[in-house]
């Protein structure tokens, strides 16, 4: 007889066994062989409280259903008992609880123990061992009764099967009912049981071939039919009732080799029971050529680690394996799942075929150099879109690689295969197709995070619907009890996305393709610091002191010394015609030694000078510049969105070389902020939509306050900046100038006269500099009349005059 508690003991506690270690995570449970052991360091006893030493639980597998404790003070439990302690249960809502945990239904009133109950307890006992009876029946019969010579016949010729093999599978033959009915009764089992298990037989006698199929334990619970002699491929198989073959992953039980091999996935039943009949590992059918959600659960339940698809090695096969793939990485605890592939060649259809024909030591070599799933997944999407002889890709085939990789990168939950998918295209196709690494990472968690949202707009508004049909019902407290529940689980799919930790693969790739920073074109300026990448440098000066003019002529080096990059001008508080000007101006000077100078240009462009090859040799050289787009200066009163967007149309990967601004308290604003706000959301503007999101160098000009005055270059410090709060923090690098055509002094402490006049000196220090050391001084001048700024050969006993 039997009641709840051998209900538990029976068909609940062996299936619960495995997965012990979910559902008792207090204890770090660590599976031994034969037991589960609570871990050393956990010190966490049977009756809740803590003990002077741990790893004293065990769960044994022949009872899984006992919390053993060899100590005293803390005796053995029951399960079911330890979860009512627990989690504050009755005792049937806590076997509830283990039922659904374990994916088992519990009779109908199971906890009523009627008489009635009782009896239909016993009755599926008797049940099941009719189920094992009629598998050993069937397996003696297709071994020795002349009914069954052709499929046995069957088994060893067209199957390949050998007598061991036919042994271990339990493969055996049906002979009709009534057969049955009669050993059955010989056998003494009760009339209305054998009436009850005969009844699941609803297969005319042509499927005669018996397959046996288990339940979650293992234990046999009905039969799969095979008819020898189909007429097509609908009339091969017959099941008993209870057997949905899209609800059943056939040769699935919960054993604890698990724990040691991986599951190889096949699609015929006959192909799984060979495999694990040949010893060449743990093998379980989905009984057609379609994954069902039922069975990618089953899978994902079973919390299985490793799995190798070797469905059939024709074209329905591969297209299987792609929808079987695709199913599994939908689900988020695929993170934990590693998927290969064991592709079997063209001509043998599946690995039933193939062990016939190829033999058991050449099939398991195929099973142990099983794809990756990152390999294959390339492999296929590019024959899928090229065709498998491809020797390159189009153009429009490149394009749907490309979205197909960011399709699965979005899909693939663990960052190391992840990362590994993405390696082989860039390795294979990403170099050679213009487009980085981030692009598709960025692609991927845009189209992770679509999914996300997606799918918990889906649960929100099932919660609400569900809470919403409680309000209506009066049942107030139900609704908030029930909304309550999901929320306190919840977590955006924006914040899962956004906080995630730095990856290897992120860091490897970044710092190998981080481009140097940039020079100058100023030595003494070059040596104190360089340009970063991806950042803001901000240069700082009261007004008139040459702000404008050093940035110019770092914008006109830059051009010189990259001659592949493509440099940008925006300038809100100068004319573009007088920045060209300038430059021509300097062109003239240092190139062709002509002492211009801006008033004789002016007068040349409006035709009031005569003609002058060296301006014109001058001009030409300007226009080249401009005209190959390297040299691009623009004039436009853009708000910052206005100003970041434009600089993103101008943007070329690996051309743009650096955005020059000058200068930021000129830019206006397109929202109704004010004062202090005004720079505050400029500065976050530029540093957010520019320099970090297309990894370019910003060079920003600034003013000092009016009130902050300097007689000595060592006097500056970044707290001068106007209205500049958040323009220090944001900057990676702030430059301070100081021109001492503007300081009173001629000379400094060492008795050494400033350069005033045609030819100042300016002096700048590094304010702010992340990338090295701040602090330092570069001494330079500045030809006013030819807009030229080089260094300032000076003795280097100046950097003593920086403040304390």
């Amino acid at each position: 007889m039997q009641d709840l508690n051998d209900f538990l003991e029976l068909e609940i506690y062996p299936v619960v066994y495995n997965r012990l270690d979910v559902l008792l995570p207090e204890f770090d449970l660590q599976f031994r062989q034969k037991y589960w052991q609570s871990a050393k360091n956990n010190l966490l006893k049977t009756d809740g409280t803590e003990g002077s030493s741990g790893a004293s639980v065990y769960i044994y597998e022949n009872r899984p259903g006992i919390l053993k404790s060899y100590k005293a003070s803390a005796p053995s439990r029951n399960l079911a008992s330890y979860i009512c302690e627990r989690d504050a249960k009755e005792w049937i809502e806590a076997v509830k609880f283990l039922a659904e945990f374990a994916g088992v239904t519990l009779p109908p009133n199971s906890y009523n123990e009627t008489p009635e109950i009782r009896e239909q307890a016993k009755t599926r006992a008797k049940a099941r061992d009719i189920w094992q009876e009629l598998e050993s029946f069937f397996h003696y019969l297709l071994q020795h009764d002349a009914a069954a010579k052709d499929h046995l016949k069957y088994l060893k010729e067209e199957r390949g099967f050998s007598d061991d093999d036919i042994d271990f599978t339990g493969f055996g033959y049906y002979p009709g009912k009534e057969r049955c009915d009669a050993y059955l009764q010989r056998k003494g089992f009760d009339k209305p049981v054998i009436n009850s298990v005969l009844s699941s037989f609803n297969a005319d006698d042509r499927y005669n071939l018996a397959i046996p199929t288990g339940d979650q334990l293992g234990r046999t619970s009905g039969f799969i039919l095979r008819n020898i002699e189909p007429n097509n491929k609908g009339d091969r198989y017959r099941y008993t009732t209870g057997f949905e073959k899209s609800k059943q992953l056939f040769n699935h039980t919960n054993t604890n080799q698990k724990f040691a091999e991986p599951l190889i996935l096949v699609e015929g039943q006959i192909d799984s029971k060979l495999i694990e009949a040949r010893e060449i590992g743990r093998a379980a059918s989905i009984n057609g050529s379609d994954l069902s959600k039922y069975q990618a659960d089953s899978i994902i339940q079973a919390k299985e680690k490793d799995l190798i698809i070797a469905f059939d090695g024709d074209s329905a096969g591969k297209i299987a394996t792609y929808k079987a793939i695709e199913k599994l990485l939908s689900y988020p605890e695929s993170e934990h799942l590693n998927i290969l592939v064991a592709e079997l060649p063209e001509g043998l259809k599946d690995p039933n075929d193939y062990i016939k024909a190829q033999g058991t030591a050449s099939f398991k070599k195929i099973i142990e150099n099983a794809n990756p799933l990152h390999i294959w997944l390339n492999l296929y999407i590019i024959d899928e879109i090229a065709g498998k002889n491809a020797q390159f890709l189009s153009t429009i085939q490149q394009e749907k690689y490309i979205e197909q990789v960011a399709h699965y990168a979005a899909l693939i939950k663990n960052q190391l295969i992840r990362g590994r998918f993405i390696d082989v295209f860039m390795k294979s196709h990403g170099e050679h197709s213009d487009i980085s690494r981030l692009t598709i990472e960025e692609a991927a968690a845009k189209l992770r995070y679509n999914q996300q949202v997606e799918d918990e707009t889906k649960a929100l508004q099932q919660v609400t619907l569900e809470a919403g049909r409680k309000l209506r019902d009066g049942k107030l407290t139900e609704a908030k009890t029930h909304l309550e529940k999901y929320l306190s689980h919840y977590t955006s799919a924006e914040i899962r996305e956004k906080v995630k930790p730095y990856s290897f693969n992120e860091f490897l790739e970044e710092t190998a393709k981080e481009p140097d920073d940039l020079r100058t074109g100023i030595d003494s300026l070059d040596q104190i610091i360089r340009i970063p990448q991806s950042a803001i440098t901000l240069i700082a000066a009261r007004p008139s002191h040459g702000k404008t003019s050093l940035m110019l002529n770092m914008f006109y080096n830059m051009i010189k010394l990259y001659p592949k990059k493509e440099f940008f001008f925006f300038t809100y508080e100068e004319p573009a015609k007088y920045l060209m000007l300038k430059i021509l101006n300097r062109i003239l000077f240092e190139e062709f030694r002509f002492e211009a100078g801006l008033n004789y240009l002016r007068k040349y462009q409006a035709g009031k000078k005569e003609y002058n090859q060296d301006v014109e040799n001058a001009k030409r050289k300007l226009g080249d510049l401009i005209n190959t787009k390297r040299l691009n200066i623009f004039s436009f009163n853009l708000n910052d969105i206005e100003l970041a967007e434009a600089v993103k149309a101008q943007y070329v990967k690996d051309r743009t070389g650096a955005v020059y601004i000058d200068y930021i308290q000129k830019i206006p604003v397109n929202q109704s902020v004010k004062g202090y706000e005004v720079i505050k959301q400029i500065s976050n503007t530029i540093l957010n939509k520019i320099a970090v999101p297309l990894q370019i160098p910003v060079i920003l000009g600034a003013q000092f306050n009016r009130e902050a005055r300097a007689s000595r270059i060592g006097d500056l410090h970044a707290d001068m900046l106007r209205e500049g709060g958040d323009l220090e923090q944001d900057a990676n690098t702030v430059l301070g100038l100081l021109n001492y055509n503007f300081v009173e002094d001629k000379e400094d402490e060492f008795g050494v006269p400033f350069k005033k006049g045609e030819v100042a000196q300016l002096d700048i220090k590094s304010l702010k500099y992340r990338n090295g050391t701040p602090g330092k001084i570069a001494h330079l001048e500045l030809h006013g009349k030819y807009q030229l700024v080089n260094s300032l050969e000076k003795v280097s006993a100046l950097n003593y005059l920086r403040s304390d």
